[in-house]
């Protein structure tokens, strides 16, 4: 039973690392978890990680320094893929991705419309995008 939870733990670590990172707002820490020759949701990890310095410092312009990380399940485009949503409490602010790993790696992520989490009342007010790029003009798709 103990060698079954150890290997568990193995595979889970580098999304719990991601998550840990992205939290904290931590951009070299997720820097550290991609990989160069992979395209995340169409970008590359250099992209994404201009992304993520440019909100990261968004929200600490607005006196945010950790967002909560939340489980959840996306039940759209990547249905059934596991996922979190990194909520300040405060404010409202919030970020859903969808993160899929295997094995030891970051395989995909994405933002996620449709981000179900078992904890019902958060204080999810307004969704933060990481990457746009196909976002803009379909506020209808929103769930707010």
């Amino acid at each position: 039973m103990m060698n079954k939870l150890s290997n568990t733990s193995q595979n889970s670590t580098v999304k719990y690392d991601f998550v840990h990172f992205f939290s904290n707002l931590n951009s070299i820490g997720l820097a550290s978890l991609l990989k160069d020759d992979i395209l995340y949701d169409e970008l590359s990890k250099d992209d994404w990680i201009a992304l993520f310095e440019k909100q990261f410092e968004s929200f600490k312009q607005e006196k945010i320094s950790f967002l909560k990380p939340i489980p959840g399940s996306c039940l759209g485009c990547k249905k059934g893929c596991s996922g979190f949503t990194f909520l300040d409490e405060d404010s409202g602010f919030y970020v859903d991705l969808a993160i899929e790993s295997n094995g030891a790696i970051i395989v995909d992520f994405t933002d996620c419309v449709n981000l179900e989490n078992k904890i019902l009342g958060l204080n999810k007010k307004e969704q933060i995008f990481m990457n746009d790029k196909d976002l803009h003009g379909t506020t209808q798709e929103f769930p707010f």
